[in-house]
């Protein structure tokens, strides 16, 4: 069974680019842009780059808002890490009558697994501490830690009491502080609320009310050590520009010289892929030539599977326009591209693969998913784009070729999306392996397999459609009921979070709530085996940031099954984004 991790990635500028592709074609100078669907206008027309800069110029009120209070905000955590007391800066950035949470002392009893220590807090929600008492307070939990190394402060939602004299706005905050807790590696993740007034000439904003609404402790020794040095010196240079990172690679873990031992294949996006050889110490070699690979530069991604039955492991890799087959032999590769008809499809998007005996012949067939013209994007389509290129599946004929079979298996329904990746897995146990396909700009699609050679899309009725940015997905019994539910990743948005919920986005409620998923990021999907799956919220899981892929396995060895998420993003280099 081969080892897979891959993180799929994706363009996107989630925050402004939620509030632009709802732009109407009329607005009115200095109103708020107006919310339209996007069947309104063809979603091939192009993003007009004066629309953009509208929006950057007239700007959100939540948005200005916010740039006003988050030096102060991160000041306020950041202050931690200096170990010094905020006291003498108390009337600049709290009112007189503020009331504030404790932080201090609200953990709850430990629960202690494998050397890792988590400690849900049970803070007192009421706000019952004054200034002084409150940086006192502050000062008290600071030093619960013997280090405070990091803090971080993300506003998700913000809402503006206009109408209130004098004005008022209040906003929920995530906050991350990383440390030591004497020679234990520490992290409290937390959800504030901050109510804020503005008070003075000029009016400042000035917190009245901060609550403390949940937080949670891990505390232990660091659970995975840094062996990149065992891997040869990459020689290849990072790109000046980063935003073409939504291609990223990802890497393939495979025993594909049969010796027992777990080797590497290193997709690399300027330089040619590398296939590295476990030597059974822990160390790898670069074998890519000796195994009789070429020097392949641009590979976006690599699949081990046996496709001819023989007991070893074949190589399928992806490039952006085409697949190369390497056949097995012993250890050595062979290219039977042309012979297994795999050369024969050429494209611009190619992102990944999944591979599955989906008809049960005894032969494993492979799914292809395709992407789209990223200079052209999906348009005004941005919530439900119809403009990708094709998906395929290829057919495994079982005498060293494959073939088309989109259409004969229905697979060809609704095939424009903009894939990035797919999964197969039975999820409603009936002995026949389903296809679970992840979109950008728009709905997943659960394709059900009929026994029949052919597939139906139920994602509507299954609950899964999911609409977002998808990057990527992964099957994980969580709950240990024996079902497989399912872990989607997506793009998530703070700005974009605040935007959709602004006055003045939209006047239509199932436009709102449309545009409100995009930006939320991950979801959890319970499978209740009935055919259905049921979200899950709230989650810890689902504020996993601008996600591009995830994994399942057991990391503590206790039995059930973990998750790792790859998330972040790079701007351009350049100033503006082009």
């Amino acid at each position: 069974m081969t080892a897979r991790l891959r993180a799929c990635v994706s363009t996107g500028f989630l925050g402004l680019a939620l509030a632009t592709r709802a732009l109407a074609g009329g607005q009115q100078a200095g109103a708020p842009p107006a919310f339209v669907a996007h069947a309104e206008a063809s979603s091939e027309r192009l993003l007009r780059r004066e629309e953009l800069a509208r929006v950057d110029r007239e700007r959100w009120e939540t948005e200005l808002y916010v740039e006003q209070i988050q030096p102060s905000l991160n000041a306020l955590f950041a202050q931690l890490r200096q170990r010094s007391s905020w006291g003498s800066h108390a009337e600049s950035v709290l009112h007189a009558t503020f009331r504030g949470s404790p932080f201090s002392g609200a953990g709850a009893a430990h629960r202690e697994r494998n050397g890792l220590v988590h400690i849900p807090w049970n803070p007192a929600r009421h706000s019952a501490l004054g200034r002084a008492e409150f940086f006192s307070d502050l000062a008290r939990y600071a030093a619960s830690f013997s280090e405070i190394r990091h803090t971080e402060v993300h506003v998700g939602r913000v809402e503006v009491l206009a109408s209130a004299t004098p004005r008022r706005m209040t906003l929920e905050a995530d906050v991350l502080i990383e440390g030591l807790e004497g020679t234990a590696t520490r992290q409290d993740q937390a959800v504030i609320t901050i109510d804020y007034v503005q008070a003075g000439e000029p009016p400042t904003w000035l917190m009245s009310r901060l609550s403390l609404e949940r937080m949670d402790t891990v505390l232990g020794p660091a659970q995975f050590t840094d062996v990149t040095s065992k891997l040869p010196a990459d020689d290849e240079e990072a790109p000046e520009n980063l935003f073409v990172a939504y291609f990223a690679e990802g890497v393939s873990v495979a025993d594909f010289d049969g010796d027992g031992h777990l080797d590497l294949f290193q997709p690399r996006r300027r330089g040619p892929a590398r296939l590295y050889r476990n030597d059974g110490t822990g160390r790898f070699t670069d074998v890519t030539r000796l195994a009789g690979l070429p020097d392949l530069p641009g590979v976006r991604s690599g699949y081990f599977f046996d496709w001819d039955n023989d007991g070893d492991l074949d190589l399928l890799l992806l490039t952006g326009r085409r697949l190369f087959m390497f056949e097995n032999a012993h250890g050595r590769f062979a290219d039977v591209s042309m012979r297994s008809g795999l050369d024969r499809l050429f494209t611009d998007g190619l992102t990944s693969a999944a591979v599955a005996d989906y008809d049960r012949d005894g032969l494993l067939d492979v799914y292809v998913a395709n992407y789209g013209d990223p200079a052209k994007g999906p348009g005004f389509g941005y919530f439900d784009s119809h403009n990708g290129f094709f998906n395929k599946l290829f057919h495994n004929e079982g005498n060293g070729s494959f073939a088309d079979a989109t259409w004969r298996s229905g697979l060809d329904a609704d095939n424009r999306r903009w894939t990035y990746a797919a999964l197969w897995i039975d999820y409603d146990d009936d002995g026949w392996p389903d296809l679970y396909v992840v979109n950008d700009y728009g709905p997943k699609q659960l394709f059900r397999n009929l026994g029949n050679g052919t597939f139906v899309d139920v994602a509507d009725a299954a609950g899964a459609s999911d609409p977002g940015n998808g990057m990527g997905a992964v099957w994980v019994d969580y709950d240990n009921d024996g079902r497989h539910d399912l872990y989607v990743s997506n793009m998530h948005s703070y700005s974009g979070s605040r935007i959709t919920r602004a006055p003045g986005f939209g006047s239509n409620p199932e436009q709102r709530a449309i545009a409100q998923r995009f930006a939320k990021g991950n979801t959890l999907l319970r499978n209740t085996g009935a055919g259905r799956f049921v979200e899950v919220e709230p989650s810890p899981v689902t504020k996993a940031g601008w996600a591009w892929g995830s994994v399942a396995f057991d990391y503590d060895n206790d039995g059930d099954q973990d998750l790792y998420v790859a998330n972040g993003m790079f701007s351009n280099a350049e100033e503006k984004d082009t």
